[in-house]
């Protein structure tokens, strides 16, 4: 497993839009690397997300999850 994936690697194992990932790292509920432009979450901040949920993590409601 790598150290870190892509936006639209987590979006895939979170089934979830790359979209609402990238919102996330924009608020910063999502910790994320920035190489230049390229965007890598860690695998911690990844397992974490998958352990509490996306949206509890990025502190949204029912309703924006549904957007």
């Amino acid at each position: 497993m790598p150290a870190a994936a892509t936006v639209n690697e987590v979006a895939l194992r979170l089934r979830i839009s790359p979209e609402s990932i990238r919102r996330g790292v924009a608020s910063g509920t999502v910790r994320a690397l920035r190489f230049g432009r390229a965007v890598r979450i860690p695998e911690v901040e990844i397992e974490g997300l998958l352990v509490e949920g996306f949206a509890s993590s990025a502190g949204m409601t029912r309703r924006d999850h549904h957007r």
